[in-house]
């Protein structure tokens, strides 16, 4: 019974963890071109020559990624330490669990690397862009929306990979199950 509660938990945090990073993506996908096509001004930013829809766009977006950023961590985590104590030689198909384990590893060494050399540089560059604009420094702003742009396209393609390895595991979850234990000899 237990290997079988650690399978549903471990199966469920890997379809929230997959939903997270999906719905992230669908977020910017509906937010941005709305922005654009209501041609957002934002009044504060007047002075500021850009585009004001990928201002008000990126502020609502990063809110999502940001909660997004938080859900794949503490899913990650729960489904790695569910299947540790699921040994794969309790499972059936043997070869499913052993792919599980491989792709929840991928997917969390994925997570690792986006956090760590494009998160947090994103992070870092859309902060300094916001105090840029804050403060008029338009000039500073456009760097800092560039080398931000310029981020982009590696952040889409890791959060693509991880969305593909999370479906890879959450497949090899679902035609993996543990075996019924053998009942114990009554006395």
């Amino acid at each position: 019974m237990k290997l079988i509660r650690l399978h549903a938990l471990a199966t469920a945090a890997l379809a929230i963890w997959l939903s997270s990073v999906v719905a992230s993506g669908f977020a910017a996908a509906i937010t941005f071109p709305a922005m654009k096509k209501l041609d957002v001004r934002i009044p504060a930013y007047e002075a500021f020559d850009a585009e004001h829809w990928k201002i008000a766009g990126g502020k609502v977006g990063w809110a999502v990624f940001s909660a997004s950023d938080i859900v794949q961590p503490t899913m990650a985590l729960i489904a790695a330490v569910c299947l540790l104590l699921i040994r794969p030689r309790d499972c059936s198909p043997r070869w499913g669990a052993i792919a599980r384990l491989f792709f929840v590893a991928a997917g969390i060494a994925l997570f690792l690397w986006y956090a760590a050399m494009i998160r947090f540089p994103m992070e870092h560059t859309l902060d300094s862009f916001w105090t840029a604009l804050d403060a008029a420094r338009y000039d500073d702003a456009r760097r800092f929306q560039s080398d931000f742009d310029a981020l982009h396209p590696a952040s889409s393609r890791t959060l693509s990979a991880i969305a593909i390895t999370i479906l890879l595991a959450l497949l090899a979850s679902l035609i993996t199950a543990p075996k019924p234990r053998a009942a114990e000899p009554s006395r």
